[in-house]
């Protein structure tokens, strides 16, 4: 863990390690308070008011491999925030899931924003066992208060103790960027929304980008 950096949280919080059993739980925390703020998303206008089958697969896909965690209060274990990871190797590594399964544009953009992430990806990872943040998420009663912070502190022990090499996350957030290069994560692709060009329109899809979330950042940091 970097130095500097805390995954001790506030009394009346407690980690917990997130399984399938928590599904449910975690598919209602993921829509209000990812989805429903997630910047992309926002912008393009998608529909968040229900899963569909490829967002709970990505869930799923996220829970199979115990690289999942999220904070709860330990009265109510009311979930708080939660980071959904999965485990890739450099080959068959996804940024953020596979998106050509829906016909719909939002998903043409996100997936040829990911090609060009994933044509930046260091070609020093290859080969390489990487533990990638796929989805950050806090309650909003929660946030400013550090628990994000927390969150990423504790992904890179996970991802220690799991034996990746490398972490690869993805943030459109400013908010969240700037926890990650205080932890010393390395940029290696980036895009700003407004000067995004659709590739077989011409057009500019992000024409309503406002801070914090002007730009997609890509990082990598090595695990000590």
């Amino acid at each position: 863990m970097a130095q500097g950096r805390t995954m001790e949280l506030k009394p009346g919080f407690a980690w917990k390690k997130l399984k399938q059993d928590d599904f449910e739980q975690i598919k209602v925390f993921h829509m209000e308070y990812y989805l429903k703020d997630e910047p992309t998303d926002v912008m393009l206008e998608v529909d968040t008011n229900e899963l569909d089958d490829m967002e709970c697969d990505r869930i799923n896909e996220c829970l199979l491999q115990a690289a999942s965690l999220g904070i709860t209060e330990t009265t109510s274990g009311k979930l708080i925030a939660m980071s959904l990871n999965k485990i890739r190797r450099f080959e068959d590594i996804a940024l953020s899931g596979n998106y050509s399964s829906r016909e719909t544009y939002a998903c043409k953009v996100f997936k040829d924003m990911h090609e060009i992430f994933s044509e930046d990806l260091p070609r020093f990872l290859s080969g390489k066992t990487i533990y990638c943040i796929q989805m950050l998420s806090v309650h909003h009663h929660y946030r400013r208060m550090g628990f994000m912070t927390s969150l990423v502190a504790k992904c890179e022990d996970i991802a220690k103790e799991l034996e990746c090499e490398y972490i690869v996350v993805v943030s459109s957030s400013a908010f969240t960027q700037r926890i990650f290069e205080r932890g010393k994560y390395v940029k290696f692709s980036e895009v700003k929304f407004s000067d995004f060009v659709d590739p077989d329109s011409g057009e500019k899809p992000f024409k309503k980008s406002h801070p914090p979330h002007t730009h997609t950042k890509c990082y990598y940091k090595q695990i000590q």
